[in-house]
């Protein structure tokens, strides 16, 4: 249960680990989502398509842990589904894929212009990634804002949290969230190398599935992060 207003704020990881439960059902729906666009053929279209399903269930995972903080877990678990088709859940879903879309068809037009091999697209990811999380750092309390009803502009959301703080425990979040997953891709990958023949299949769905929902809890600790910033947790912007 998230914190009662004015109680000490818990650790980041504990409030990552209570919001993770509080709507675990969304949490591997999205998984499951994800995991099935895996098995799209390796066609253009289909594969923007099957990213395009992908974001959006990454969308929803991340609205519902911004409801369970914000209400403080009065709304959990599935109750977030029908809560998503409202004005605000729509704004929600529809803001959080525009910037992922957006970083995409940069770094497709980029690595088509300049003819970049798979060095210098890694490359253009971690520096895009970086931008990325600087941008949500100055400007991602928008999504709370947006679920709370409050005021949802991004010269309101620049000048409500120091960037600095904000952007730091986004990429702890971020960097401890893929230590985790490399440690569960190690684990499968040595069960998957002791087990008898006929069970390799079951460990390959199960790793896909763990792996998502590691990535999507990721995304939880984000909303975590912008969520504290958005009441104040961190301070305010240093004028």
């Amino acid at each position: 249960m998230p914190p009662a207003a004015g109680a000490p704020l818990p650790s980041l990881y504990a409030q990552t680990i209570d919001v993770v439960r509080g709507i675990l059902p969304v949490l591997l729906a999205g998984a499951g989502v994800i995991a099935l666009t895996g098995i799209v053929p390796d066609a253009p279209v289909l594969r923007s398509l099957a990213f395009i399903v992908a974001t959006l269930a990454g969308a929803m995972v991340a609205y519902a842990a911004c409801l369970f903080v914000l209400s403080r877990g009065a709304v959990a678990g599935s109750e977030a589904f029908p809560l998503a088709r409202s004005g605000s859940g729509v704004l929600f879903i529809m803001a959080w894929i525009f910037p992922p879309l957006l970083l995409l068809l940069v770094e497709t037009i980029l690595s088509e212009a300049i003819g970049a091999g798979e060095g210098a697209i890694t490359y253009l990811s971690v520096v895009d990634g970086l931008i990325f999380l600087f941008l949500l750092a100055r400007y991602g309390t928008v999504y709370p804002a947006i679920v709370d009803r409050g005021d949802p502009s991004l010269v309101a959301a620049g000048e409500r949290v120091p960037t600095g703080a904000v952007f730091w425990r986004l990429l702890g979040a971020s960097l401890f969230g893929v230590a985790v997953l490399l440690g569960i891709l190690v684990l499968f990958f040595i069960l998957d190398a002791i087990s008898p023949p006929g069970i390799g299949f079951a460990v390959a769905v199960l790793t896909r599935l763990a792996t998502f929902a590691c990535i999507l809890s990721i995304f939880v600790a984000m909303v975590v992060v912008l969520c504290n910033a958005y009441r104040g947790a961190y301070g305010p912007r240093p004028a």
